[in-house]
């Protein structure tokens, strides 16, 4: 048998086709959820994707702040080698000069002439220094202000701030020179004295 447009091929009942009416409803439904389902998973995943790229950020801000404080701590270990090697070398000059005051009366009056022409030349270098430091220090200062209103970048703050300890340590340095220059005319005029 053919069967020809129009022509009534099956017939259901009622019961049958509310159970197939009732079987589609619940598969759009089920459908509908699944895709609601899905869409929380691709945003959940999005959200995770998200964070993840933020920890990453935030990581690479942390290893360039520790790469700038690890620069800063290097140059003040390099600072603090010189220092100790000017200090090493003060040390050794002053051994020298403390065998040649025992031999000579005379380099002795010599010397503490030195000591005074070098306590003058230190303390001409410390008032330097002593202004330099007071413009660090407002500078760092101003710097620290920037750096928070978020118009100075992190690294730029840290240049500044090797430059302020820079100046820190030279202000040190010079003081030293002084109390250097200060214990040599006094080593030298007791043992003057002592001759």
């Amino acid at each position: 048998d053919r069967v020809r447009a129009g022509q009534l091929v099956v017939r259901l009942d009622n019961s049958e086709l509310s159970a197939r009416e009732s079987e589609a409803l619940y598969g759009r439904v089920a459908a509908e959820r699944g895709k609601e389902e899905a869409s929380a998973e691709v945003s959940r995943a999005s959200s995770l994707r998200l964070q993840a790229e933020a920890e990453v950020s935030q990581s690479e801000g942390m290893l360039k702040e520790a790469q700038g404080e690890l620069s800063v701590s290097k140059a003040m270990l390099d600072e603090s080698q010189k220092e100790l090697e000017v200090a090493n070398r003060g040390y050794l000059q002053s051994q020298k000069e403390l065998q040649a005051m025992k031999h000579e009366k005379g380099a002795m009056d010599s010397e503490a002439e030195a000591a005074q022409a070098d306590l003058a030349d230190a303390q001409a270098d410390a008032e330097a220094m002593h202004a330099d430091l007071d413009y660090w220090q407002a500078e760092i200062k101003r710097a620290e202000d920037l750096l928070k209103a978020g118009a100075m970048s992190k690294d730029e703050y840290q240049r500044e701030l090797a430059d302020y300890q820079n100046a820190k340590a030279k202000v040190s340095q010079a003081d030293a020179r002084i109390r250097k220059a200060k214990a040599m005319i006094q080593t030298a005029e007791s043992h003057v004295h002592h001759y």
